[in-house]
């Protein structure tokens, strides 16, 4: 058996070399989908199977990569009439990627032309004729091809879009180094928390055994054995941590050391969805951001943890509550608590004791949205204090820690100042590039008057190919256009005079190290006149190249 690449470069293909009268046949092991995930798993009477394809293309999208990962399944006919009337049926079986599906819509007799929409998250197909009929795109047999598609029409309009088709973003082939724009990780140990308080960690720094991929993370935390279950998410945009301990406490995820669980977006807030009839917490390290239209409205209680005290965050000690008839509340946050990782859920556990406790005190943000206010509400002759136990100093740091003063006749503690308060209502675009800064997503939201009005404007921090923009509408009638592309930038090094006698080089930016020996190169522009460096003697460069030279001894 020999295995090898396909002349086209995108599938595998294996060859028995033996001389016998059975059928060749690949088919999946015991355990995992290997084979079927590299379409190999098939019987032949022949001696070759020729694999799936694998590979889309530097500018193109896997028909399987779409739905978060699940693909579209077989396609089949697309039946399209123009506004003329003039109608086709185009065959999609062959199409494996979405500029196959392109171009075949384009070769039939239908007057209209198939492209990627403004938004690059989906296919859009423009009427070229015309007419003043109706635009009509239909499934054509049981494949159902334009349901799949998103392509289902029967308008009067001149253009059909298929919105967003879900592109898969994240797998676990994907690469760590891939990661935070291209930088990758840093190696630590990462501390998952199921919902009965089991604390376990997960070591990824030690010397060479660090995961490469987000499979190689999955496996691990999978590994761990407390009540947690790790897996790539449905939408095939990060990874899904679920609780299967099926406890009472929070679901949290920390990185003890490095940056592995806060690059796969694990340390958020977990949330509570419906698994199978069951309320489960869920953590999900989805890349995708969704903005709520209707609600624009920011809170403080959504602030993590870790963001507190300029980035430091809080101890991880205990905190002891005390109300007014001696009563107490511990919060152990380096244990069954340690779950807990932002405001909101730190007021909900103090709620939640107190109430299982009967401790008369309630917690809530105070009126400024800067901070925790405790309150006590059990009447006694005492006084209602907090305190760190031992060396922790988390009560400090959220500036609860001490006794409780009379306000209006009541005892209150006011944590005001441990955070910043919520910007409050905000309207229109202003209010939509508020929310979208907040998330911290590595996107810069602003408004800008284009002579008629006013348009928002959104811009990726990170320069690279890797740090592409996707933006789905969802339901809201806005239109989203690309006006700038995320690329590398890329020279030729070497003899450009001899055809195939350079070699292209990439970079995220415009900095080129190490390319040359000696030599680092930013480029300012692009240039067709070449940069000359012999060894021995300084590089020479021609002033109409848009290039600058820092180190320029080349030996």
């Amino acid at each position: 058996l020999t295995a090898a690449i396909s002349g086209d470069g995108n599938r595998l293909v294996l060859t028995d070399l033996t001389t016998g009268s059975t059928d060749f046949s690949v088919e999946n092991g015991s355990t995992g989908t290997a084979a079927a995930d590299l379409g190999i798993a098939t019987t032949t009477p022949g001696a070759a199977i020729t694999g799936k394809r694998l590979i889309s293309g530097l500018r193109d999208t896997l028909l399987t990569s779409l739905n978060g990962g699940q693909g579209v399944g077989t396609l089949g006919l697309l039946q399209v009439t123009d506004r003329s009337g003039v109608s086709a049926s185009v065959n999609l079986a062959s199409a494996e990627t979405l500029d196959d599906v392109i171009d075949l819509i384009n070769a039939s007799a239908a007057n209209v032309t198939a492209s990627i929409n403004s938004a690059r998250n989906g296919l859009l197909i423009a009427d070229d004729s015309n007419g003043g009929g109706n635009l009509i795109i239909a499934n054509g047999d049981a494949n159902n091809s334009a349901t799949k598609l998103g392509l289902v029409a029967n308008v009067a309009a001149s253009s059909k879009s298929s919105g967003a088709l879900k592109r898969q973003t994240i797998s676990e082939a994907t690469l760590l180094s891939s990661l935070n724009g291209g930088k990758g990780v840093v190696f630590g140990d990462v501390r998952i928390t199921d919902t009965k308080g089991i604390t376990k960690t997960a070591d990824f720094n030690t010397s060479g055994l660090e995961p490469k991929t987000v499979g190689d993370v999955i496996n691990a935390i999978n590994a761990l054995s407390n009540g947690v279950e790790a897996r790539i998410n449905d939408a095939g945009d990060g990874v899904i941590l679920t609780d299967t301990a099926g406890g009472t406490g929070t679901l949290g995820v920390t990185d003890s050391s490095g940056d592995i669980a806060k690059s796969l977006n694990l340390t958020r807030a977990s949330k509570t969805i419906d698994v199978n009839g069951t309320p489960t917490k869920v953590i999900d390290g989805s890349n995708s951001y969704t903005i709520d239209l209707s609600n624009l409205q920011s809170s403080s209680a959504a602030i993590p943890l870790s963001s507190l005290n300029s980035g430091s965050g809080i101890g991880t000690g205990d905190i002891r509550i005390t109300d007014a008839t001696g009563k107490v509340i511990a919060l152990d946050l380096n244990g069954s608590d340690a779950g807990i990782t932002t405001v909101g859920q730190l007021i909900d556990a103090i709620n939640t004791k107190a109430t299982a406790g009967e401790v008369g005190v309630v917690a809530r943000l105070n009126s400024a949205k800067t901070g925790i206010e405790l309150e006590d509400t059990s009447g006694g002759a005492g006084k209602l204090k907090v305190e760190d136990v031992g060396s922790g100093t988390a009560a400090k740091d959220l500036k609860i820690l001490g006794e409780a003063t009379k306000i209006g006749g009541k005892q209150i503690i006011n944590g005001a100042g441990a955070f910043t308060a919520a910007s409050g209502t905000q309207t229109g675009l202003s209010a939509l590039a508020a929310s979208i800064n907040d998330l911290k997503a590595g996107v810069t939201a602003s408004t800008v008057f284009d002579g008629t009005g006013y348009r928002l404007t959104l811009a990726v921090n990170a320069t690279g190919a890797a740090n592409q923009l996707l933006i789905d509408s969802g339901t809201s009638a806005m239109n989203f256009e690309e006006t700038a592309k995320a690329q590398d930038a890329v020279i030729l090094y070497g003899n450009s005079s001899t055809p195939g006698g350079g070699v292209l080089v990439s970079s995220q930016t415009n900095t080129f190290t190490g390319t040359v020996g000696g030599v680092n190169l930013t480029v300012a522009g692009p240039s067709d006149t070449a940069i000359i460096c012999a060894p021995g003697r300084p590089c020479a460069i021609a002033r109409s190249a848009r290039v600058t030279i820092h180190s320029a001894s080349v030996t």
